[in-house]
Order: C-alpha cells, then structure tokens, then sequence
C-alpha cells in the first residue's frame, strides 16, 4: 500500500516518520528528501538495520546512523560508506552484535542471551512434539498420529 501513496504522502514528514516507526522498511518508499533526514533515517534503521540501504548517501556516511544500523543488525554494515566499513567502532558494533544475536532475528527485549531463549522455546516444541506422537504407554491403542 505504501507504494502506491501520493507523493504528497511520500514527502510528509510525519507520515513518513510514523511509517518507520511500525517498519523500517517504509522508508524505502520516502521522498528523497526524508531519506536524506537523519531523524527520519535514525528512526527506520533503530527499527530494521536493513533500512540503511534505503538512506542517502550521505547518511550512509554518517557515523550514528550506521552504528545504530550496525547496532540492531550486524549485517546492515554492508549498506554503510566504505569509509564506515573499515571504521574499527562500527566492525567492533558489528561484531558485539553478532555474538549476542542470531544474523536476522530481533533481539528479544531484557534478555542477556537471547540464543538461550530460543533454544528453549524449540527444545520445548521439540518435547512437545515428541509427547503427541509419542503412543500411550499405558493403553495398547495403535498410534492415532499415523493416520490420514
């Protein structure tokens, strides 16, 4: 839908601005203009890393925007001025990312090792799984999960 908004819309400030808020990703429809807005760019990228590729050039440039970029996905840093991808602070956000998140998943909010959450919510899938198929040992009924 945001695709087909007016340009009007595409270069209100605003609109825009609340766009990126919910997804980071809206801004890729943004007015030139607003890709070239450091407050309208902050907020896509705090949201999506991936936003960056949307951003101008001369965001791409700027230091805060991509370490914010940098700082919720590691793998945003591929957006970012060449300058910036050999700067040691957004290698080091880059790599303190990666170590403390998976590559493309969020990070799950007051969390210390997010990767512990994860394994427990499949670990516990798993189980969960394992207990449906599994037949009762005390009934002699064939296993119903077989079936059709």
């Amino acid at each position: 839908a945001k695709k087909f908004a007016s340009k009007a819309l595409k270069a209100d400030r605003e609109v825009v601005l609340a766009a990126v808020k919910k997804n980071g990703f809206a801004l890729q429809y943004a007015s030139k203009a607003l890709k070239a807005d450091r407050d309208v760019v902050l907020a896509a990228v705090k949201k999506n890393g991936f936003a960056l590729q949307y951003a101008s050039k001369a965001l791409k440039a700027d230091r805060d925007v991509v370490l914010a970029a940098v700082g919720q996905n590691e793998l945003a840093k591929k957006f970012a001025s060449k300058r910036l991808k050999r700067d040691l602070d957004v290698k080091v956000a880059a790599n303190v990312t990666t170590s403390t998140s998976s590559s493309c998943a969020p990070r799950p909010a007051n969390s210390k090792n997010p990767g512990n959450a994860a394994r427990k919510v499949q670990t516990g899938m798993k189980r969960a799984k394992t207990k449906h198929n599994a037949p009762d040992p005390a009934s002699n009924a064939p296993n119903n999960s077989a079936r059709l």
